[in-house]
């Protein structure tokens, strides 16, 4: 499956939903209810993974911030690509926060 991208108006500090749909046969990943990437059992057996998704899998909350996409939303460089320097004040200073309204697992 084919990989999108996030429109660069979308705003990461916002709300917004994020969801894995896992099969048997794929995994899709959804931003706001937008396909974002997908795979299928074919391209990961392609790669040599086989069993990747046959196996039990961990979800994984966290805080990752700077990178390509802020850079693209907010044009910040410097002093880390993506991360404004209030920003890195406050993460420096203990004061950065993820906020998570729920989480559901299904089965």
């Amino acid at each position: 499956m084919r990989r999108d991208t996030l429109p660069p108006s979308r705003d990461a500090t916002a709300w917004h939903e994020y969801a894995v749909t896992w099969t048997a046969d794929s995994v899709v990943f959804r931003v706001d209810g937008r396909r974002y990437y997908g795979v299928s059992r074919a391209e990961i057996e392609r790669h040599g993974a086989p069993a990747a998704l046959d196996s039990a899998k961990y979800v994984i909350l966290n805080l990752a911030v700077g990178g390509e996409y802020p850079a693209a939303v907010n044009g910040v460089r410097a002093p880390r690509l993506g991360l404004p320097a209030d920003t890195e004040r406050r993460i420096r200073a203990g004061d950065a926060r993820v906020y998570v309204d729920w989480v559901r697992v299904t089965r």
